[in-house]
């Protein structure tokens, strides 16, 4: 379904949305502009930032395109002076493309009633940080296009097709947050030196988080269908991982301060099973020990009353219950300062400087307004104040692990591009690096390797060349 219909849109569309975001610079003035003039135009990116919010630019992207465009040419006037009946004029050209936009939604409401209740389900999942979900958007906006053509019969062709990619975006949301934890710990144990000695468990792990992909894509509204295959893949990851540290630190530790730990921490579990010294003992004869005084606990346990045993059972639970409560209570703590970090951070940037994206349990500030010069990695000019909003915002999380990532398109040669990628992020890096007290912020350039867009549009080639900087585990 990709046209030169698609690349127009994406243009067109990146312009209208821009219209949409009011930075610093815009709001200081539009406060100096007429008052009758700044209540119209204020109403105006109202109604188009709610309208966008319930896809509108989508369902009719070239009426929403105009209208937006006529706010903006509204606002130039009245920037420039003009009368309050020229500015009202011109709005009312927007208002009746809203109009428009308004009767491609109700043919939307009926013909795409499916692909917008998949959207909407895709979006409750949290799909819609994803690349999936925009590629889906892209091409919702081409069904748009064709509603406004009256083209109904390529609607109802093509409708299926996007309402699957809806369908695919959702389930890898799923996906992320369900196995976020299994696939971390895994990619964790790969890196460890020890992980060659535990291939089999590695192997397995993989394929269980394989299963548990499998079934979530196949039921992914029925959480009782992969609860379980997750929990599997969980435990297994759980226990590669735990045994990759343990393999690294005895590969890693002295032999003498191997023994002595296992001596100190044997002997804390003697003196709790009341076993006496066993430093004369070898590790096998520690081991034994312990298990013969480890075997008594259960005939003692037997030895207890009825009595005892339910009231041990009543302190055990109300324990329990008591530290769920004090773990529940500082989660909801946690998760409502994460969410007023969250906004903070939102605040900071206008549409056209950054996007804010949560990717797993790290903080994405992409930098969609830094434009590094074509083959150039000297910071560009004007880019000051952004990096102090980058900065204020990183401040606000406690020694967070920083990782500024550079990114480029397919133009050129994968090395040039890798390098070029790394000193556009080590000028950010340096540049971040007077602005806060953190000496250990992190680079990588990855050149083209990583595409959130198809290079094959000019669209997609601008929204792959970036700067992404990365707040790591803001979620823990």
């Amino acid at each position: 379904m990709f046209s030169l219909r698609k690349i127009r849109l994406l243009t067109g569309t990146s312009v209208a949305v821009l219209g949409l975001g009011a930075c610093a610079s815009n709001q200081s003035q539009m406060s100096s502009l007429d008052p009758q003039s700044r209540d119209i135009i204020s109403e105006m990116g109202s109604d188009l930032k709610q309208r966008k919010m319930e896809a509108h630019h989508l369902i009719s992207p070239d009426h929403f395109e105009n209208a937006s465009e006529h706010k903006d040419e509204a606002y130039e006037l009245a920037r420039d002076g003009a009368s309050f009946a020229e500015v009202q004029a011109e709005i009312e050209k927007g208002q009746k493309q809203l109009q428009m936009v308004d009767k491609n939604v109700s043919q939307a409401e009926f013909h795409l009633k499916d692909v917008l209740a998949q959207r909407k389900e895709a979006m409750d999942e949290g799909a819609d940080s994803l690349s999936s979900f925009e590629e889906a958007d892209d091409e919702l906006a081409e069904l748009g296009e064709e509603l406004e053509e009256n083209d109904i019969n390529e609607v109802l062709e093509e409708r299926d097709e996007v309402k699957d990619l809806y369908v695919d975006a959702e389930v890898e949301a799923i996906q992320d947050r369900e196995l976020m934890l299994a696939r971390k710990n895994l990619e964790k144990a790969k890196n460890k030196d020890s992980i060659d000695a535990f291939e089999g468990m590695r192997d397995r792990t993989e394929k269980k988080i394989r299963t548990a992909e499998r079934l979530i894509a196949q039921n992914k509204d029925n959480a009782t269908r992969y609860k379980s295959a997750v929990e599997e893949a969980t435990l297994t990851s759980d226990v590669l991982l735990a045994r990759t540290k343990t393999g690294d630190w005895l590969k890693s530790t002295p032999v003498r301060e191997l023994v002595r730990t296992i001596e100190t921490d044997m002997g804390a579990l003697g003196k709790d099973l009341e076993a006496g010294s066993l430093q004369r003992n070898s590790y096998q004869q520690k081991v034994a020990l312990l298990r013969n005084e480890a075997a008594f606990v259960p005939v003692m346990r037997n030895q207890l009353s009825e009595a005892q045993v339910a009231a041990l059972y009543s302190d055990h639970k109300l324990s329990v219950a008591k530290n769920e409560k004090r773990e529940l209570a500082s989660k909801v703590e946690r998760q409502k300062a994460l969410r007023e970090k969250l906004q903070f951070v939102r605040d900071q940037f206008s549409d056209d400087e950054a996007e804010i994206l949560l990717k797993g349990d790290d903080l994405i500030v992409r930098l969609v307004g830094l434009n590094f010069g074509v083959n150039k990695a000297k910071l560009p000019q004007g880019s000051e104040p952004m990096l102090d909003r980058v900065a204020s915002a990183i401040k606000k999380f406690d020694s967070p692990e920083i990782e500024i990532q550079g990114h480029t398109d397919t133009t050129g040669e994968a090395d040039y591009n890798r390098k070029l990628s790394q000193q556009r992020a080590q000028a950010v890096k340096n540049a971040l690096s007077k602005r806060i007290d953190k000496t250990d912020l992190a680079t990588a350039g990855y050149g083209f390797s990583r595409p959130i867009a198809d290079n094959k549009s000019t669209s997609g080639r601008t929204k792959n060349r970036r700067i992404d900087v990365v707040i790591e585990s803001v979620i823990n």
